[in-house]
């Protein structure tokens, strides 16, 4: 294995230590490792949310347009926790995180709320 690859359980291993959270106007993502980081987003700045469902119980959302034409290929040694696109990766009831940043929007834009006013 080349030494800037890495297998499937490096990939989970990060993913065990990224936290995420949804507030009434920001997107929260906290990476521990590698190296410590912190991503704050705007929901009103969020560009696009995709949903895509690995089960029925289990998805991941993407915050933004994907960088690759297949954002879900393990080519090359890619893998979704060094995906440079804002996400929630592997989350639980991932269309219900969904609805509710959608529903935020909707009713922030109703509102005439704007991210500044946050």
């Amino acid at each position: 294995m080349h030494p800037l690859q890495f297998d499937g359980k490096a990939d989970a291993w990060l993913r065990q230590r990224i936290y995420y959270a949804v507030t009434n106007r920001r997107i929260l993502i906290l990476r521990r490792a590698p190296s410590a980081n912190f991503t704050s987003i705007d929901l009103e700045r969020v560009p696009d949310v995709q949903l895509t469902g690995e089960t029925a119980t289990r998805g991941t959302l993407r915050f933004g347009a994907s960088a690759s034409p297949y954002p879900f290929s393990r080519m090359n040694g890619w893998f979704p926790a060094f995906d440079p696109v804002p996400q929630f990766l592997g989350i639980e009831q991932p269309r219900r995180v969904f609805d509710l940043i959608m529903k935020t929007r909707r009713d922030d834009a109703r509102a005439g709320r704007s991210p500044s006013a946050a």
